[in-house]
């Protein structure tokens, strides 16, 4: 089983991603446009209640992924064309991730 969840309503260029196991946690975390590192954090649970063994490794490396998508679609809007990707593109991932069937789109 398992849950994704997406927002636009942060104010802040920011992501975390938490993928749960049995015994493990994976989470992916980091902001661009920051001096903040970028985070690939794996918390294992030890048997007996004993504390979480945390294994950590970090990027500084600059991640413009956001810059250029934000140019993109800038670019789109200040030409008059529509962007590359619209609200139907986005519906139709969710719903292949969701695994469910066709929902109603939004007028």
């Amino acid at each position: 089983m398992g849950w994704l969840h997406a927002s636009c309503t942060e104010w802040k260029n920011e992501f975390s991603f938490e993928i749960y196991g049995r015994d493990e946690k994976l989470l992916i975390e980091g902001r661009d446009g920051s001096p903040e590192m970028q985070r690939l954090i794996l918390d294992r649970d030890l048997p007996e209640m004993s504390p979480l063994e945390t294994t950590c490794w970090e990027d500084a490396g600059a991640d413009v992924s956001w810059r250029a998508e934000l140019a993109v679609f800038l670019a789109a809007a200040l030409e008059g064309r529509p962007p590359l990707v619209e609200l139907p593109d986005a519906e139709a991932t969710l719903e292949t991730v969701a695994g469910a069937a066709p929902r109603q789109r939004l007028q």
